[in-house]
């Protein structure tokens, strides 16, 4: 999952089974806000040298779920990039500004599945595959995010 804040950019994936989740990150800046402002059980940050996503550190999903709920309750801004300007910069909204041109016009261009239907979200059905891969199963509480 890509996670765009007023403070920070983030991929959200879990690598191993335990129930961790690797918090990715392109700054290490990044990961230490989300450290020092929501998530203080977030590991320190590693730095790991030819991947996508230079600097990393690993949380327990039930504390990244708290850290995202405080992180939606302080939402107290009616533009979210003009938000980003002013938090971290404009440079950095300048970055978040093309991914919100490039997803402007999706409507327009990509057809999309019927929402009740679509494999591999929480609520189809267990026994979604898609292709050769196996989707994994999980429950999540309901947590929608829209800024």
């Amino acid at each position: 999952m890509w996670l765009f804040t007023k403070f920070g950019f983030f991929s959200i994936v879990q690598k191993d089974q335990d129930g961790t989740l690797t918090i990715r990150s392109h700054t290490k800046g990044d990961l230490d806000r989300l450290r020092n402002h929501y998530l203080p059980s977030l590991s320190p940050s590693r730095a790991q040298s030819e991947t996508d996503y230079p600097w990393r550190a690993n949380a327990s999903a039930a504390a990244l779920k708290e850290a995202m709920s405080t992180i939606v309750q302080e939402i107290d801004y009616s533009n979210f990039k003009s938000e980003v300007g002013l938090s971290t910069g404009h440079a950095r909204a300048k970055r978040y500004s093309k991914v919100w041109s490039a997803m402007y016009d999706m409507p327009e261009d990509l057809l999309e599945p019927h929402a009740t239907d679509f494999e591999g979200l929480p609520w189809s059905s267990p026994s979604s595959t898609r292709g050769n891969r196996r989707i994994r199963k999980k429950s999540y509480a309901k947590l929608t995010v829209f800024s």
